[in-house]
């Protein structure tokens, strides 16, 4: 297992603006739920053993960046890069501006992307090229549509998404790198594949990495998205070549994004198939949301690894926060 931890990336997705406002007016009804929910997270050291990266709209970076300072389990992730580093191209986010903003992870050749932005392999190659030379950590975004699956073509899909970075750029890298298998089929529909479909896609491309370099394979992280969940995530973490997951609509259903999250720490497998011992699940959130509700969520994570003071528990740290009216107010306080 790789000493760097397993990966869980929260998706946007197409109906972003309505869902966000459909979330931001319910927030109080969302409170509720977490009041009278049962198998409340009341562990203050919840973060101990996951690794968490948030990935919002670029506008709402700076507001998330002062969320997470100074949590050194929550890091900065940004959802798309431009394929330029510099020069007059109105609209865009270079990487030299992500790189100084202190972001760690870049999402590319998402699906969406791919589709409706025409980003085909000489785009994403070059975004790959770019993060590589800005030290900052792609997050390459692979797999087949409903298509491909029926053709069953799968494995071939992904080579070929994986090939051309291999040709330019060499084995060499692949080095700090993830690569994010999602079915296009599976992503928004509820319907996602078995585990096991899902663990022998990953084998494929690590063994197939490491016909180029066995070890540059072994450290490689893989992780699954489209449509996971609570009801199978755990089935997923298990498998041996899965050192995380993406989530999508659930980034938008705190209750099920808390059930997951607690799922992933308490399982802490995160794929056996690496060299090192994992210490850590390292979850990004792919958010679609606005600030607001980003910031909720985030003050939900951190709260767990400070003491809180609460009118309701006789000692200085409240022991069950998510049942606390009190605790509540403060995730939710502007």
């Amino acid at each position: 297992m790789h000493s760097c931890s397993t990966h869980v990336m929260l998706c946007g997705n197409p109906n972003m603006i309505r869902d966000t406002y459909k979330c931001l007016n319910k927030k109080y009804s969302m409170i509720k739920n977490y009041q009278t929910s049962p198998g409340h997270i009341t562990k203050r050291n919840f973060l101990e053993k996951l690794k968490i990266a948030i990935a919002p709209p670029v506008i709402y970076l700076s507001a998330a960046q002062k969320y997470i300072y100074g949590n050194k389990n929550l890091y900065l992730a940004a959802q798309n890069v431009d394929k330029h580093i510099s020069g007059p191209f109105t609209g865009e986010t270079s990487v030299y501006m992500l790189q100084e903003f202190g972001i760690k992870y870049v999402i590319i050749g998402h699906a969406e992307r791919r589709k409706l932005h025409n980003e085909d392999y000489k785009v994403i190659t070059k975004k790959f090229l770019i993060l590589k030379q800005y030290n900052l950590i792609p997050v390459l975004c692979i797999g087949e549509t409903y298509k491909d699956c029926k053709n069953k073509e799968i494995k071939n899909i992904c080579i070929n998404q994986i090939n051309p970075i291999l040709d330019i750029l060499g084995i060499e890298s692949f080095r700090e790198v993830i690569i994010a298998y999602e079915p296009v089929w599976a992503i928004g529909t509820g319907k996602a594949p078995s585990p096991e479909y899902i663990q022998n896609v990953h084998l494929c491309i690590r063994s197939y990495l490491s016909q180029y370099d066995l070890n540059i394979s072994k450290n490689v992280l893989l992780q699954y998205g489209g449509s996971v969940n609570s009801k199978n995530v755990l089935k997923i973490l298990l498998q041996p070549d899965v050192n995380g997951i993406l989530l999508g609509q659930a980034s938008i259903h705190l209750k099920e994004f808390l059930s997951i999250l607690h799922i992933a720490k308490a399982t802490n497998v995160g794929g056996r198939n690496t060299t090192e011992t994992t210490e850590n699940i390292f979850i990004i959130l792919f958010c679609s949301m606005l600030i607001k509700l980003i910031a909720a969520c985030i003050k939900k994570l951190t709260f767990w690894n400070n003491d809180s003071l609460c009118g309701n528990s006789e000692s200085i740290s409240c022991s069950t926060p998510l049942a606390c009216s009190n605790c509540l107010e403060v995730y939710f306080k502007d």
